[in-house]
């Protein structure tokens, strides 16, 4: 997925939907308590504990239906 760190066209990056993904679970942004939609939106933008990046929405939407179906829901539920 390309990124742009601080919004910058000169600062063009390369993560794999699955380095997102781990990186967002591993953060403060995955809560579960918003909608995945902008809690991913949140770490990506972020420049506190997410990536401060931006992104193309398409490639956005193609992440989140990545997320979707590779999150290990079971895992989730018994973290309660």
């Amino acid at each position: 997925m390309k990124l742009w760190y601080q919004n910058k066209l000169d600062q063009e990056r390369e993560m794999s939907f699955e380095d997102i993904k781990k990186g967002f679970e591993a953060s403060v942004f995955d809560t579960r308590d918003m909608p995945l939609e902008r809690e991913l939106s949140l770490y990506i933008g972020s420049g506190r504990g997410g990536l401060n990046c931006s992104c193309d929405d398409k490639d956005f939407e193609s992440l989140v239906e990545y997320v979707v179906a590779n999150r290990n829901f079971i895992e989730l539920w018994n973290q309660d």
